[in-house]
């Protein structure tokens, strides 16, 4: 009885990997990446960050070490207070390595960590990119006759500036 159900594991194991598309693979690829990214980002706010040096790839921990990252973690969550929710905002498949970037809500402020891994999982490369700034929506006051403005190029010299 034991015999056969291992045969049968092994004949479902053999139709999952045969029958599993090249989307699938990444979809899970790009799940675990997910998954790994959250985890990374819960040491680095519990500040294990011994165990986030141990996910690094030889080349990242050629150029940083525990003391470099905690140095580099503080300085950005130094002022941004207590650490709250993390929010994936998607993960990229590229040339080899995956990237996640995930939005880390604190207490007084918002940081976005980007960690990239490489198809074993491990942490190739981290950074944390600023999000772009998006100009805020003004809205004239009901007073304002908007017929009287004019928009022109200015030129000084050889420079044109847009009037808009």
């Amino acid at each position: 009885m034991k015999k056969l159900s291992l045969f049968f594991r092994f004949v479902v194991l053999r139709i999952v990997t045969r029958t599993s598309s090249p989307q699938d693979k990444t979809a899970l690829l790009s799940e675990q990446a997910l998954a790994a990214a959250k985890s990374v980002i819960r040491q680095l706010t519990k500040g294990n960050l011994d165990s986030v040096m141990l996910r690094c790839d030889e080349r990242v921990k050629a150029v940083m070490n525990t003391a470099s990252l905690e140095q580099v973690w503080k300085s950005y969550t130094s002022t941004r207070g207590v650490f709250k929710t993390d929010h994936s905002l998607g993960v990229k498949l590229y040339g080899g390595v995956i990237i996640t970037r995930t939005m880390c809500t604190f207490a007084n402020d918002s940081l976005n960590v980007q960690l990239v891994f490489d198809s074993s999982l491990r942490i190739a490369g981290v950074s944390f990119p600023r999000p772009k700034q998006i100009a805020p929506h003004y809205d004239a006051p009901p007073y304002i006759d908007t017929s009287l403005f004019t928009e022109q190029e200015v030129t000084f010299g050889t420079l044109t500036l847009p009037g808009t």
